[in-house]
């Protein structure tokens, strides 16, 4: 048997492989599992990062359900209203290919925060509640979904919304496939004035309480709009700056009409599948590679005057540059691209002590990240969400060795940053990885974690529906 990979690449198991196209096809699947007493684990892009989507490990024992065709095509928007049903098989960049289809003088609808993969599906994305840099004005996925159709292991389909039962719906958006399986999702759309371009202004600063309320600050004065906001740093080691000195950067985004002719576009949101771009990615996965480049972009803002304009297309899916070079690298030298990506929300007034002491804990550790930024996500009521009822910042730190297996430093370091983590009051975005004992991973979701526990043994009572990854963070039993 072949092994499924996490996209990390770290994680990864051989087990029994079913796919299914039907309704009829994945109750056979949820009867041969209980009836053989196997878990099983729903897969449809692969998108997540540690082993949500597989079982780690495994050596034929359990099952790996793929449903990324499942309603792929299922694209119908609502007459009447600014809503749209979509299969959960439905690919994203598939989705915004066809809401690009507008009549001369119509809106571009699209959900109001979307993420930045093409291939990710609306079941892989509602799982997880993901978050964009849109999140800190428009919230995270689930403030635009209005329902969806749930089948259960036991066979029954629920048509679930907040308004009917609001436990079920924060249960299953954000919980990782463990309740059921998501049939199709209606979503609430937000209108764009056609044609738009993506226009993005870049402030510099130097330091992590600038980056903060620079953040703050553009969300305090959001008219309303669709308006992106995100911020990255890097660490100036060599000391061009002067020494522990960071260089920081808020992206600032919203759509208008283009400019003609149109302006410059910002090299990161600009032709995601080029030559370039694929030798960028892979230079600066190195050093000092690594520095040169994060160096260039920032001399690029320092010195760019206005705003850069981009396509919409690359704009919104800015981050397939690096899945395509990773994809591209693997099919060309036969050799894995892992990535290990970890994600905090803080308390925002906690965000920059949490960030200086990052930075302190790196060096100590004499690690540096190949990525390192942060964007402020509104709150949420999903229970497995690290938002839930929390406004606070995302900080994501990137680590790209390539190597067979996870340097146990680096894991290290991520603990003990979870740690801290809990310390600020914050927890783990649970789509990306999570490198964390399980005692620390489960104080960060308690009490509502018992809540979930509680509807998952309802709707999964034969506990099916588990794997690796939840083995590290529930208590379920048959009990």
């Amino acid at each position: 048997m072949t092994p499924i990979r996490s996209f990390g690449r770290y994680q990864a198991g051989e087990s029994i492989v079913r796919h299914a196209n039907s309704v009829d096809e994945i109750r056979k699947v949820f009867a041969e599992a209980r009836e053989s007493k196997r878990r099983v684990a729903i897969r449809a892009g692969g998108h997540s990062f540690h082993d949500q989507a597989l079982h780690d490990k495994d050596t034929g024992s359990s099952i790996v359900l793929f449903v990324g065709d499942f309603q792929r095509d299922l694209i119908e928007f609502v007459p009447g209203q600014d809503q749209v049903r979509l299969g959960t098989g439905v690919r994203w960049g598939d989705y915004f290919r066809e809401a690009l289809k507008v009549v001369s003088g119509e809106p571009l609808l699209i959900p109001a925060s979307m993420q930045t993969g093409r291939k990710a599906t609306v079941g892989g994305t509602l799982s997880g509640d993901c978050l964009s840099r849109f999140s800190g004005t428009m919230g995270k996925e689930s403030r635009s979904i209005v329902s969806f159709r749930l089948l259960t292991t036991t066979g029954t389909i629920l048509d679930v919304s907040e308004d009917k039962d609001p436990d079920l719906f924060h249960s299953v958006i954000g919980g990782h496939g463990y309740l059921g399986f998501v049939l199709e999702a209606t979503y609430c759309l937000v209108p764009v004035a056609m044609p738009s371009a993506a226009f993005t202004a870049i402030s510099l600063h130097d330091s992590f309480t600038e980056l903060v309320q620079r953040q703050l600050e553009i969300v305090k004065q959001n008219d309303g709009k669709m308006r992106a906001v995100s911020s990255a740093w890097f660490t100036d080691l060599h000391g061009i700056d002067g020494p522990n000195r960071i260089k920081g950067a808020v992206f600032e985004s919203w759509f208008d009409a283009p400019t003609v002719p149109p302006k410059a576009g910002f090299p990161l949101y600009d032709d995601i599948e080029s030559p370039w771009r694929y030798a960028t990615e892979l230079l600066a996965r190195t050093e000092p590679a690594n520095t040169f480049a994060h160096e260039f972009l920032y001399l690029l803002a320092k010195h760019h005057q206005g705003d850069f304009e981009n396509s919409l297309t690359d704009f919104m899916f800015f981050m397939d540059g690096n899945t395509v070079a990773k994809e591209k690298f693997e099919e060309s030298t036969g050799q894995l691209f892992p990535i290990i990506q970890q994600t905090f929300v803080i308390p925002p007034d906690a965000t920059a002590q949490f960030a200086e002491n990052c930075e302190h804990k790196m060096r100590s550790y004499s690690i540096r990240p190949t990525e390192a930024d942060m964007l402020y996500v509104k709150a949420d009521e999903c229970l497995m969400s690290g938002n839930y009822h929390l406004d606070g910042f995302a900080v994501s730190f990137g680590f790209e060795p390539i190597k067979t297996q996870p340097p146990p430093r680096i894991l290290e370091l991520l603990d003990d940053l979870t740690e801290d983590c809990l310390a600020f009051g914050g927890r783990l975005h649970l789509v990306k990885n999570a490198y964390a004992q399980p005692t620390k991973l489960r104080r960060m979701f308690s009490p509502q974690i018992e809540k979930f526990e509680e509807i998952k043994r309802k709707h999964d009572p034969s506990l099916i529906l588990q794997n690796t990854f939840s083995d590290r963070l529930f208590k379920f039993s048959t009990k």
